[in-house]
């Protein structure tokens, strides 16, 4: 747990790495996805007007977006109408003030994605191409200092949110 006097700061870098977390994959920026959870309108007798009540573990569409600087065989793996993995590792700074130190923790994402979309860009001279890819996410972890905060995986039933599995009750009642 992070002491009430710690400041988190600022996110100092991050890297992209291939599935197997390996191969460095090429300089982009990555617009993460906003969980919108599925909702189903209830209406009727004892309820004031309409109530949208999200569906336990069901989000609408997820979809995470990369900005590349360059075009590449790297850049383009995304592209192969297969689904992709790839990792992200980051490095957020905090400051703790009751020791005037700064640290440093980590924030990994691991996506797994189906293509949706691609920009290839543009071809300027002296300037980034700006090309884009867009997946769809099948399946999101997200841990900080190695520790398990989000885990969603559409195919297999799975939402948990620090440690608690909102679906287990479906998978069990499922006999999944």
């Amino acid at each position: 747990m992070i002491p009430y006097s710690t400041v988190k700061a600022q996110l100092i870098n991050y890297e992209i790495f291939s599935g197997n977390g390996r191969r460095r994959l090429g300089t982009s920026e990555i617009e993460l996805p906003s969980l919108e959870f599925k909702p189903v309108d209830l209406e009727g007798a004892g309820i004031a007007g309409t109530l949208a009540m999200p569906t336990i573990g069901f989000t609408n569409s997820l979809e995470i977006g990369f900005t590349w600087r360059t075009l590449d065989e790297d850049t383009t793996e995304f592209v192969a109408q297969k689904a992709s993995d790839f990792l992200c590792y980051g490095a957020a700074e905090l400051y703790d003030h009751a020791t005037g130190t700064l640290k440093n923790r980590q924030i990994k994402i691991g996506v797994r994605g189906l293509p949706k979309q691609v920009e290839l860009g543009k071809m300027a001279a002296a300037s980034t191409m700006d090309s884009k890819t867009t997946l769809e996410i099948v399946t999101l972890k997200i841990d900080v200092d190695k520790e398990n905060i989000v885990e969603l995986d559409k195919i297999n039933y799975i939402f948990k949110v620090n440690g608690t599995d909102y679906v287990q009750q479906v998978r069990n009642v499922l006999n999944i």
